[in-house]
């Protein structure tokens, strides 16, 4: 009935028997109604709550108007997640109701093409980005039994992927961090059993630059977290070099940018320097590659695109604004 108005509904590789569809709100003014219903009618959004089948759902109606994209990686240095105006639900009922969803696969698809038919791929869920949400939720309603218990769980949860090498390095670095500050959230033996299992983790992949720079990180997070001397921390360099050598050709042939190209061996520096490790070989020959990049943008300046072209895009956009809300009239 409202497909084509409020609405559209995309039917993902027709015809065949495990088919998908998409149903996309068509603009901002949908979503502003539907925001205006669920405050106006009572116990509607709780409905809603409670037959979510993905955690983020219950971020969502949480965050009501406020909510901006749940799926988007939050740092450590973010701030914790305040009783917002204009939510429709409580905390309570969406910290519960998102603990016995945590696990629940993730509600972002993706559309690839493959031989002319398009098929929909579900991206991965984060579990350390949703067990965080919880922890801030925790840091703004201490005095919650129910979402002290639901971010609880959540934590126990992801230690106990980490433990069997599953997760991320990186945001679980994050999660350790918020979960060391926030006041009576744990207590140091199970921040100890978490950056142990973080640890092994990290360890037994080391396959990206942020590997090493977590692992780097944990080794000085806090003493309660390591309180039985680890490898030293010299001792990963030999698997750094190795990494290193997988990395040169690309780092010295294939990156176009010579500033995302400093930004990479900045990086690597760091790592090195903590590691005890000599890269300056690699540093001279990646400053002559910035230096033969830089000259090459600099000759290619008189190649810019005029100024005139940036108006035509302009009006581009403000005719495709006009489609956007052509619906509503």
């Amino acid at each position: 009935i409202v497909e084509g108005t409020f609405i559209d509904i995309k039917e993902v590789a027709p015809g065949l028997v495990d088919h998908q569809r998409i149903v996309v709100i068509r603009d901002p003014s949908v979503r502003d109604y539907l925001w205006a219903r669920l405050e106006a009618v009572d116990g509607e959004a709780d409905a809603l709550v409670e037959h979510a089948i993905f955690f983020e759902q219950c971020v969502i109606l949480y965050e009501g108007r406020n909510h901006v994209d749940s799926m988007r990686p939050r740092s450590a240095s973010r701030k914790p997640h305040r009783n917002l105006d204009g939510n429709v639900v409580s905390h309570e009922d969406m910290a519960s109701r998102a603990a016995d969803l945590i696990d629940s696969p993730s509600p972002v698809l993706s559309t690839w093409n493959m031989s002319g038919l398009e098929i929909l791929k579900r991206e991965s869920k984060s579990l350390e980005r949703r067990t965080a949400f919880l922890i801030d939720l925790f840091v703004a309603h201490q005095s919650s039994q129910v979402v002290a218990e639901s971010a609880g769980s959540a934590f126990d949860a992801i230690v106990g992927k980490w433990k069997v090498g599953l997760g991320s390095p990186s945001e679980g670095l994050d999660v350790l961090k918020l979960a060391a500050k926030a006041n009576g959230f744990a207590n140091s033996d199970v921040l100890e059993n978490a950056g142990r299992a973080l640890y092994h983790l990290t360890t037994t992949r080391l396959e990206q630059k942020e590997d090493f720079e977590v692992l780097i990180a944990l080794t000085t997070l806090n003493s309660r977290i390591f309180a039985v001397p680890q490898r030293p921390l010299e001792s990963w360099s030999s698997e750094f070099e190795i990494f290193l050598d997988g990395e040169r050709d690309w780092l010295l042939e294939e990156i176009d940018d010579p500033d995302w190209l400093e930004d990479e061996i900045w990086r690597i520096g760091r790592i090195a320097a903590e590691l005890g490790m000599d890269v300056s070989e690699l540093e001279a020959a990646a400053e002559l590659r910035m230096g033969d990049l830089r000259t090459e943008r600099e000759c290619d300046g008189d190649t810019e695109i005029p100024e005139f072209q940036s108006h035509a895009s302009r009006e581009s956009e403000i005719e495709e604004v006009d489609a956007l809300f052509q619906s509503l009239r």
